[in-house]
């Protein structure tokens, strides 16, 4: 059984309650499942439930009522929205975003749609102001920093394969400086900043399991140096000069393997690297790397270090 739903734009918000209802009813007494053509998912009748919950909150949950899918290679994602156009409103896609920062750009667009559901407008030349005390709905504001408040610049964006019938905005970072510098910054301040550091001395124990990281990252040099396929995310950790004169051990985001060059975008927050960000363009010799993680099929390997590092 297809059923469309039509609704003028200021009633679009009471239609979708009630089509989740009658969808709801009928998964129930036929024990069917319901297929969601705008975000692509597939509910049981109980999952369903949950879905007419986050619905039925005044403003609704968009996140819960919202896909997002992220895809690409290189070391760099698309993150878009899928789904919003039954709130009468564009989908949002965040383009050219480092692999590592992927689940930051998600939370991103969950707050960017949760402003517009809750009648956020733009404002002068596409902007749109994102505030933990002016979101209405409890949570909406879960994991945001209590003082959370950034201005973004939406664009038009270029529709891409697959993506869907909808009017797409793209988010821009304003701003000086490099795109991604931009982009880890607004993470932060709505985010806040998580810094992970351990001060740990070169025991022979993780010198070796060092060593046995960059001879299995070698093995793969051949096939990535081609470039980094899709749906695969490699990461290497290597030192940076301190201003004290020792090294600070952070991770790389890969983006390409030119010759004997790792060139990616940090991932870390440095703690006492003078002139360098998270988000920075950074390349390091592979001669230098202390170890890597390569994630593919739903699968990882390396990353022994940090594991030794914790304790494990």
């Amino acid at each position: 059984m297809v059923l469309e739903f039509y609704a003028k734009p200021a009633d679009a918000d009471a239609v979708h309650r009630d089509a989740l209802q009658i969808l709801g009813e009928l998964s129930k007494r036929t024990g069917g499942v319901v297929w969601d053509e705008e975000t692509r998912q597939v509910f049981g009748a109980k999952a369903w439930m949950v879905r007419r919950a986050a619905a039925g909150q005044t403003p609704p949950d968009i996140a819960k009522l919202v896909a997002i899918h992220a895809y690409g290679g290189g070391g760099k994602v698309r993150v878009i929205t899928l789904g919003m156009a039954k709130f009468g409103l564009p989908d949002l896609v965040v383009e050219d975003v480092p692999s590592g920062f992927s689940q930051s750009a998600g939370r991103l667009l969950n707050v960017c749609a949760q402003t517009l559901a809750e009648g956020g407008t733009l404002g002068d030349n596409g902007t749109l102001r994102l505030a933990a005390s002016a979101l209405r709905n409890p949570a909406a504001k879960t994991g945001l920093s209590a003082d959370a408040d950034v201005t973004l610049q939406f664009v038009k964006a270029k529709a891409d394969k697959g993506d869907p019938k909808n009017r797409i905005w793209r988010v821009h970072f304003p701003g000086a400086g490099p795109a991604h510098e931009r982009m880890s910054a607004v993470f932060d301040k709505l985010f806040g900043v998580k810094r992970n550091i351990s001060m740990v001395a070169g025991s022979d124990r993780l010198k070796a399991a060092s060593k046995r990281a960059l001879k299995s990252l070698m093995k793969h040099k051949a096939r990535l140096a081609k470039g980094i396929p899709d749906g695969e995310r490699l990461e290497v950790k290597a030192p940076f000069a301190t201003s004290s004169g020792s090294n600070e051990y952070m991770w790389i985001g890969v983006t390409a393997w030119r010759g004997s060059k790792l060139v990616g975008i940090l991932e870390n927050h440095p703690r006492d690297v003078p002139k360098l960000s998270r988000g920075a363009r950074v390349e390091v010799d592979e001669s230098s790397v202390f170890d890597y993680i390569l994630s593919r099929d739903g699968k990882s390997e390396g990353g022994e270090t940090d594991r030794i590092i914790q304790g494990k």
